[in-house]
């Protein structure tokens, strides 16, 4: 299968795209060691989220917080306390996978220079909740299958999951499989 195109940008995002590697280090290979291109990376993504760290957290803060605190609230009392906070924690781990995958379109958003909006992010991803919740939990399985027999071959099936889910449209294993081969 193909990849497929970038899905259309949410309502409310204007402005051409820009060269999503423009700025990035250009390190040809065998010129720098790993350390010094890992930090050259993670000085491109500060400089590039830093200014947009508040609406970040709060694509995943409006499900978190909430939800602590109303478990917080609920926990002191006997046995219906306990079955809420379970009811709770099962919806945190279903909202926060969706949440992943909004925070993925944000980070997208912003690489391609069309900012994204907590709502908006949100928007783009409840509507493939099924899809997104299963396939991020196969991929995550099958990666941590890889972590338990030896850690690299792990992190290298769960490294690039979420970049092949939402942009290349991989599903299942096909995540797994995608991101051994950007790795």
């Amino acid at each position: 299968a193909q990849p497929m195109a970038a899905p259309a940008p949410a309502a409310g995002i204007g402005g051409p795209p820009v060269d999503p590697g423009a700025g990035v280090p250009a390190v040809p290979p065998g010129d720098a060691d790993a350390a010094g291109l890992v930090v050259g990376y993670l000085k491109y993504a500060w400089g590039l989220y830093k200014d947009n760290l508040v609406m970040g957290a709060l694509i995943l803060g409006v499900i978190t917080v909430p939800v602590a605190v109303l478990g917080a609230v609920v926990s002191w009392i006997p046995v219906v306390g306990a079955l809420v906070v379970l009811l709770l924690s099962v919806v945190q781990a279903v909202a926060s996978t969706i949440g992943a995958a909004a925070v993925g379109r944000w980070a997208l958003g912003l690489m391609l220079g069309r900012p994204v909006t907590a709502s908006q992010a949100w928007r783009a991803s409840l509507p493939h909740a099924v899809p997104t919740i299963l396939s991020l939990f196969v991929a995550g399985l099958v990666a941590s299958i890889g972590t338990m027999f030896l850690i690299v071959p792990g992190i290298l099936l769960g490294a690039f999951v979420l970049p092949a889910f939402l942009i290349e449209k991989k599903t299942f294993v096909d995540l797994n499989m995608r991101s051994l081969e950007l790795s």
